[in-house]
């Protein structure tokens, strides 16, 4: 017979110290399909059965060495060994004394000599299957316990009155009990609020009759720490009378969940709340949420918004490129910015965007939240400011044009008389006088360039060509910084707030650049196409240090505040070759924009 089928009917160990019955009995159990090893001692017999770990050991009682009984006893004492059977055999100790004695050392069953061979072949059939029947369930028994010992959650076994048996690591530590088999002093009942008890004594008599219990929630009470909510989930378990004999116990602590919830919860009364437009997206950039001042601003309704794209909130008057570059920003971690926004009844508002992503535990993206800002009354105010700050600069420039001016003015005219005369009387005094009068003209042509800076009169005079103009020749005569303007002979712009904007932003970007850049040139370019204008300040300098490029300076803020009032953003950009560029480009409807807001 060969191995394979010897090890699946069964390996045995015959230990007997007569040769003969060992040839005899492994000839039997061999013919049968048996696998057998033996041995003539009671050492080899031990060192055998930890070796090869047979199913059975046939063990003779009379041996040379060690008893049989001796042997049998440290088999039964060996955990390792504790699924092995053992059958005791002897010719001599067959009293009802002698069999007694081999029981109860823990013998799995005592034989007396001379055995019939086919009885004995059955017998140990028999005991074969039961000890794998036995070993199987053993082995099932530790798989399971081992399960159960590495859950989160408690699991406990109760009585029938809800007294507690035994319980997993983790309910000895959420029970705050020293030992897994507590002494059965106290009941479930005892571990949850005394105004709960009524609650949880009527729940178990319900799962008496019904057998389950399932997800009910108390509040558990430890021997020690903080009562903290948990999730009971409960079944009756039967013993081996069938019969049930108590309960199996499940319980989650639900503390982390409710916090959760709780956060969940003010969370979404936040958004509930703030007056900030809230629209959370998918990773496909498909809204999944809009909280209730975004439904109120826009004037849709949920329905309607869900499953959509943001670009149903944005007008169509915004640059095609936008929402690519929104998103595009939005994928390198954020965006922030003007646009316009459109309502359901096609009504437009600007709107302050600001873009970030959504990233799980794992920083995978999940999603984008954008949070939006109606600034209509910003927008409002920001234009009022800037008319009164316009006006103020203009009482200030005609104040200064008609009284520092003209005193001035006099002064020259009173030290040219004088320098005359002194030249008629061929005074040496009449050079110093040309020298005091020469100044006088040049505080003069100063304070006149500062009261036209400031009044504008030129530009609503000569147009906004002829004040950029001026601007350069001013720029090149006092910094010494050749500073040209690029522009069509025939551009020709008409608004009056519009041609304010650009000039106020072109020489706040000169003045920047003179003041800052030490740069060898620049140069001012103005255009206006069909769709949009553009303006430009480039020069040829150091370039703009990154902080002023993106930070809040008051000369830049007042720069983008005019740009956004003209429906554009400011864009600086500083170009491989050097220098910095300072850009915005206005849509032509603006003008018309521009006009009405001025007549209202």
């Amino acid at each position: 017979m060969n191995k394979a089928r010897a090890s699946e009917s069964g390996n045995l160990l015959l230990v007997d110290d007569e040769p003969k019955v060992l040839a005899l009995f492994s000839a039997a159990l061999s013919a049968a399909g048996y696998r057998t090893w033996q041995a003539n001692n009671g050492r080899d017999a031990l060192r055998l059965v930890r070796e090869r770990r047979p199913d059975l050991v046939l063990l003779d009682v009379g041996l040379p060495d060690l008893s049989g009984i001796e042997v049998c006893r440290q088999i039964k004492a060996d955990p390792a060994l504790i699924d092995m059977f053992v059958v005791m055999v002897s010719g001599q100790a067959i009293s009802s004394a002698d069999k007694i004695n081999g029981l109860g050392i823990g013998a799995d069953d005592y034989l007396t000599k001379p055995v019939d061979l086919p009885e004995l072949v059955a017998r140990i059939g028999t005991w074969v299957r039961l000890h794998r029947t036995s070993s199987a369930l053993r082995a099932s028994e530790e798989h399971y316990r081992q399960l159960v010992e590495a859950l989160p959650d408690a699991v406990g076994l109760l009585d029938l009155e809800g007294r507690v048996i035994s319980l997993n690591p983790q309910a000895v530590k959420f029970f705050g009990h020293p030992s897994a088999h507590p002494a059965r002093e106290r009941s479930l009942f005892e571990y949850t609020l005394p105004v709960e008890r009524d609650r949880i004594q009527a729940d178990f008599a319900r799962l008496r009759r019904s057998g389950t219990l399932q997800n009910v929630v108390y509040t558990i009470v430890p021997e020690s720490g903080r009562p903290f909510p948990a999730e009971l989930t409960a079944a009756l378990w039967a013993g081996e009378s069938g019969h049930p004999d108590g309960f199996v116990l499940v319980v989650r602590d639900m503390t982390e969940r409710h916090q959760a919830r709780e956060q969940i919860s003010l969370l979404a009364q936040a958004l509930r709340s703030i007056q900030e437009f809230v629209c959370i997206t998918d990773d496909r950039n498909v809204i999944r949420y809009v909280n209730q001042a975004s439904l109120e601003g826009f004037g849709y309704s949920e329905a309607e918004l869900v499953g959509m794209g943001p670009e149903i909130l944005r007008s169509r008057t915004n640059p095609a490129e936008l929402g690519e570059t929104i998103a595009r920003a939005t994928m390198r971690g954020g965006w922030k910015g003007e646009l316009v926004g459109r309502r359901k009844d096609g009504s437009e508002f600007p709107v302050l965007l600001t873009t970030s992503q959504i990233r799980d535990n794992d920083g995978k993206i999940r999603g984008y939240v954008g949070v939006a800002r109606d600034v209509s009354e910003v927008k409002r105010l920001e234009r009022a400011v800037q008319e009164v700050s316009e006006r103020e600069q203009r009482r200030f420039g005609e104040l200064l044009h008609d009284g520092l001016c003209q005193r001035l003015f006099s002064t020259a005219m009173a030290c040219n008389l004088l320098r005359e005369k002194l030249t008629e009387a061929g005074r040496e005094e009449a050079l110093e006088a040309g020298g005091i009068l020469s100044k006088l003209d040049d505080a003069l042509g100063e304070a006149r360039s500062l009261a036209r800076g400031l009044s504008l009169s030129n530009l609503a005079r000569d147009g906004l060509l002829a004040a950029l103009r001026d601007l350069a020749s001013e720029t090149s005569r006092d910094s010494r910084v050749p500073c040209e303007i690029d522009c069509p002979e025939s551009l020709c712009i008409e608004n009056e707030a519009l041609i304010t904007h650009l000039y106020r932003i072109a020489r706040e970007a000169v003045h920047n650049a003179t003041k800052h850049a030490r740069p060898r040139r620049i140069v001012v370019r103005l255009n206006v196409g069909m769709e949009c204008g553009w303006l430009e300040i480039e020069d040829d300098g150091i370039g703009m240090a990154a902080p002023f490029g993106t930070g809040s300076g008051l000369g830049l803020e007042m720069m983008r505040s005019r740009a956004r009032m003209i429906g554009s953003e400011l864009e600086i950009r500083r170009p491989v070759s050097g220098g910095t560029t300072i850009a915005c480009r206005f849509p032509v409807d603006i003008m018309k924009t521009l006009e009405c807001r001025s007549q209202d």
